[in-house]
């Protein structure tokens, strides 16, 4: 009992958080038991103890059949109730990753300007964890999230229920198809074309990809982007060399590659472009493992432009997504949004791809393809 009392007790100071955070003013409807059970991952039984506690008193008052309506205003003034000072960052990767930290350093530089602190919650290890970092934010009263979902086509449950409570959420690195919230991402279908474009200028006819998880609406326009080139320069897909991965592992990336060292000679791409540097710089170790050499076995696009490769001594050619500036624009958004301009809670902004080249892409002669 003594467990579910605190429960029961940092709910409703989570429910209080939100009555603040929204501005509501006497009469005006909370959220359902359900749904603020699912904001904060506890039970309905919970809410419902917590809910009866701010009954008794008098913040709220609840009528059979229509809801609970605040009776009593949080008070404070405009500016206590909107602002923590405080914006959270949940990354899926880690900010480990070069790339997500680069992304947070964007973040930070506009949000510090601004007198913000920003609170970054890993994820790497799938929704459940993204859920927990969520709340946490959310019980810690964050002001706002900006987030690189780990499922965006289509989302996990908790993220649409932020969306359909109109949370202050910028989505990073992504778009989320079908949902009016706003987000920041490098036009990934340009830079799928561009590196497959850039390898079948080299001289390149069979090209393989290796895919994203198909829940990524980024491994999707990646995806997209190269057959797109494929089908500009008449060159046939082969589904084949191009499989998508059930998740986003290394491990599914290592099976992916092995696939395609298996396939027998004449079948066996002469480049891959990889999802991202984290999987191309697998399959080039693979690769040396077989005693195959990069770029005069097998040429090797990546994307994301990480500083991983420089660390290993690989020069490896790379799409550049402007993580610095995507953190820059998901911070701009987010604050429009804070100071409450309609128009930023459906921006989506597309950053230019960008073609690094390097040292992993093999000129192959004869090329008779035409630009």
């Amino acid at each position: 009992m003594f467990k579910l009392n605190l429960k029961s007790q940092a709910a409703e100071e989570s429910i209080l958080k939100m009555i603040a955070r929204d501005g509501l003013k006497e009469g005006d409807a909370i959220l359902s038991e359900n749904r603020i059970a699912t904001l904060l991952g506890v039970s309905r039984t919970t809410v419902r103890q917590a809910i009866g506690a701010l009954v008794e008193k008098g913040v709220l008052r609840s009528e059979n059949g229509r809801g609970t309506f605040v009776v009593k205003p949080i008070a404070g003034n405009e500016d206590s109730r909107q602002r923590s000072g405080l914006i959270g960052f949940v990354c899926y990767g880690g900010i480990n990753n070069s790339y997500m930290s680069s992304i947070a350093r964007g973040i930070e530089e506009k949000a510090s300007a601004a007198e913000m602190q920003l609170c970054v919650g890993s994820v790497v290890h799938g929704t459940e964890q993204e859920a927990e970092i969520i709340r946490r934010f959310l019980k810690h009263g964050v002001d706002g999230i900006i987030i690189s979902p780990v499922e965006s086509n289509p989302p996990s449950a908790l993220f649409l229920e932020l969306c359909e409570n109109r949370a202050k959420i910028v989505v990073v690195d992504k778009s989320i198809p079908g949902i009016s919230v706003p987000s920041v991402a490098c036009d990934d279908r340009e830079g799928g074309f561009l590196a497959t474009e850039y390898l079948i200028k080299a001289g390149h006819c069979r090209i393989a990809h290796i895919c994203g998880p198909r829940l990524a609406y980024n491994a999707q326009e990646r995806f997209e982007g190269y057959r797109m080139a494929l089908e500009r320069y008449g060159l046939p897909f082969d589904p084949a060399i191009a499989e998508f991965a059930g998740e986003w592992t290394v491990d599914a990336g290592r099976e992916a590659i092995f696939k395609l060292l298996s396939l027998p000679g004449e079948s066996r791409p002469t480049a891959i472009f990889a999802f991202n540097d984290i999987l191309a710089l697998e399959a080039w170790e693979i690769l040396k493992e077989h005693g195959m050499s990069v770029p005069d076995d097998v040429s090797l696009v990546g994307y994301a432009n990480l500083r991983e490769p420089y660390e290993k001594g690989l020069l490896l050619t790379s799409v550049d997504q402007q993580p610095e500036e995507i953190g820059r624009q998901a911070w701009l958004l987010l604050d429009k949004m804070l100071a409450g301009e309609l128009s930023a809670n459906s921006s989506r902004l597309l950053l230019k791809a960008k073609l690094i080249e390097r040292g992993s892409v093999r000129v192959l002669p004869k090329n008779k393809l035409s630009a």
